[in-house]
């Protein structure tokens, strides 16, 4: 591997660093493109066919769309970033994740009513583990 590829993702310091952004990047594009291009599904069946979004009343297509785009976005940056970015770019690609995810996480905090229990605990609890923090040594 030559040393710009391993400069650009980053495998001389800890590839712990990057692992975790490209993984939420190709969650993060796989829900995104569910989302934009399969609206009426995504809000039927999302996740795994439970059905999560559309417990929280109807379909308003326009924001499962804006929650499809905001997500492809988020995923190409996050790529950006794991192949060619800086620690800083990592960083701030970090930041960017840890607002959304905590975000969201206060809203199904205060938003537990309609789920099941399982359920309830499946949509408090962190499916992915993301510590995209960047490298310790800027490439």
């Amino acid at each position: 591997m030559t040393s710009s590829i391993r400069s650009a993702l980053c495998l001389r310091e800890s590839p712990w660093t990057v692992v975790p952004m490209f993984a939420l990047a190709v969650t993060s594009i796989a829900v995104g493109a569910w989302a934009q291009f399969a609206p009426l599904s995504f809000f039927a069946n999302f996740p795994l066919d439970q059905g999560w979004v559309s417990i929280g009343g109807p379909l308003k297509e326009h924001l499962v769309r804006d929650v499809g785009g905001l997500n492809l976005a988020l995923g190409a940056v996050t790529i950006a970033v794991v192949l060619a970015g800086t620690t800083a770019s990592r960083r701030l690609a970090a930041i960017g994740w840890l607002v959304y995810g905590l975000a969201h996480f206060v809203y199904h905090l205060h938003h537990l009513e309609p789920f099941t229990t399982i359920d309830a605990v499946l949509a408090t609890t962190p499916r992915r583990v993301h510590e995209p923090v960047g490298c310790r040594h800027a490439p």
